[in-house]
């Protein structure tokens, strides 16, 4: 689980990498300059909303702050002296290994996103979600108009888009408008539901 000060340590490290001061910040993103400075240094906890004030503001997707292969990690890891070329062979190897996939929670969300790419920067986002039974996942607004696919691969997915539901179960999919999507629940009665999600543009 990332900790508010590691976010914090990600909010400043892009802060500075697009050479904006705390003031330029807080006139991109709407956010008070005082509680940009209390996220940066780990004394506050950033809803939602602020988060995706700061990613637009910052240009990142909303999984920089939160996923473990974030451009930040250098300074949030221990210090290890690698050559140039094995450093780069570690950071920016496109292959994700089943049992080390970065996980993904947003602030007072009861999904849960694996990341199947390290690569935020790419057009399209793959993950493996997941709820567990009995569990609710109510739709956050997207900055932008987004496409995204769902396979469900084990477990039943109840789905509402605009005012239709529909029931997936493995191997079911269903392709449809970012913005149609109003809620996702794990309609299983013994197991959680797990699905794969294409989207484009990436929108975490």
């Amino acid at each position: 689980m990332i900790t508010d000060q590691e976010i914090g340590l990600r909010i400043h490290h892009r802060r500075s990498e697009k050479g904006y001061s705390i003031r330029e910040l807080t006139e991109k993103s709407g956010l008070s300059p005082a509680f940009i400075s209390q996220l940066e240094r780990g004394k506050v906890s950033a809803s939602l909303d602020s988060l995706r004030s700061l990613a637009d503001a910052l240009e990142v997707p909303m999984t920089y702050f939160f996923s473990e292969y974030s451009p930040a990690d250098s300074i949030l890891a221990a210090p290890v002296k690698l050559a140039d070329e094995e450093e780069k062979n570690v950071r920016y190897s496109p292959v994700v290994r089943a049992g080390s996939r970065p996980q993904l929670t947003l602030p007072g969300e009861s999904v849960v996103y694996e990341l199947l790419s390290i690569d935020l920067a790419r057009k399209m986002e793959a993950t493996i979600g997941s709820l567990k039974a009995g569990q609710t996942y109510k739709a956050r607004r997207l900055r932008e108009p987004t496409e995204e696919m769902i396979l469900v691969i084990s477990g039943s997915l109840q789905i509402t888009l605009t005012d239709e539901t529909y029931f997936l179960y493995p191997g079911d999919s269903i392709y449809f408008d970012g913005e149609q999507l109003k809620e996702m629940t794990c309609a299983s009665r013994n197991e959680g539901v797990v699905w794969l999600s294409v989207m484009t543009p990436p929108m975490f």
